[in-house]
């Protein structure tokens, strides 16, 4: 979205806070389609309030210059972490990446119900749901970023058909192939992320980005239980509902998904 900065933000004296800006570099604003994804960010984004989503604390606009001021989560994305762990041989370990699957879904779950000021649903949609753009703090939480591609009823602007936005490793099928996405394609995605965590590998590969696409459409992920021999058959069958080709085949909604990893975390 332009330059990204970490600043001081000081309204009154010792009175004080880190945020990140997002600033919109000048040859960029005057770009019409790049501005209005932009602003489409910052609408969705006002109108989200969670502990699992990253806070938007201000948007405006100084000498032309557009900027959003956003909550700074002291820690790494779960991409750095999947890096490092790979690096060493290792793997998230199980507990922890429930933990991370059970947060996340929260957030979905509540910016996918959100409602606008009329009542009617917004039907936010994230559309990039991937490691890069879940933070995990020092503290312990976890929260989703970046709804600059997100699907709303609320959208200024309109994605072209068949344009595709998001990261292709983390798609779903009717993603990648340019089609209408509901918040069924999140919880596909959530499921990739869910295959790499235990098993410390992406279910759909390819030595190109036209590869992978056509990877995720055939959506033919192989056995999570077979690719990752320390994972539980009925582990190994929630995710694989998550990764089901068919949006009718998948968990209806953030909840249903949410519910049967508690389910199995109990037994």
């Amino acid at each position: 979205m332009g330059e990204i900065l970490l600043a001081r933000q000081s309204d009154l004296p010792g009175l004080e806070r880190y945020v990140v800006l997002k600033k919109v570099l000048p040859h960029l604003a005057a770009d019409p389609e790049f501005l209005s994804r932009f602003l489409d960010e910052t609408r969705v984004s006002l109108s989200l309030n969670h502990g699992n989503i990253v806070q938007v604390y201000e948007v405006g606009q100084v000498e032309g210059q557009y900027f959003m001021a956003m909550e700074y989560v002291e820690g790494m994305d779960l991409r750095e972490v999947l890096q490092v762990l790979k690096a060493r041989g290792q793997r998230v370990p199980e507990p922890i990446a429930l933990y991370i699957l059970n947060e996340v879904a929260k957030g979905l779950a509540y910016a996918h119900e959100r409602k606008g000021n009329d009542g009617q649903p917004l039907r936010i949609v994230h559309r990039d749901v991937s490691p890069a753009n879940l933070l995990l703090s020092a503290d312990g939480q976890v929260k989703v970023t970046d709804f600059g591609v997100a699907k709303a009823a609320s959208r200024l602007s309109v994605s072209l058909p068949g344009k595709l936005v998001g990261k292709v490793y983390y798609m779903s099928p009717e993603q990648v192939s340019g089609g209408l996405c509901d918040h069924r394609s999140d919880i596909f995605s959530l499921g990739v992320v869910a295959f790499e965590m235990l098993a410390g590998r992406r279910p759909f590969e390819g030595d190109s980005e036209v590869a992978v696409i056509e990877s995720v459409r055939r959506c033919e992920p192989p056995d999570l239980a077979e690719a990752a021999p320390w994972v539980s058959p009925s582990l190994a069958a929630i995710i694989a509902r998550a990764l089901a080709r068919d949006p009718n085949d998948r968990y209806q909604d953030m909840h249903e998904f949410q519910q049967a990893i508690n389910a199995y975390m109990l037994q």
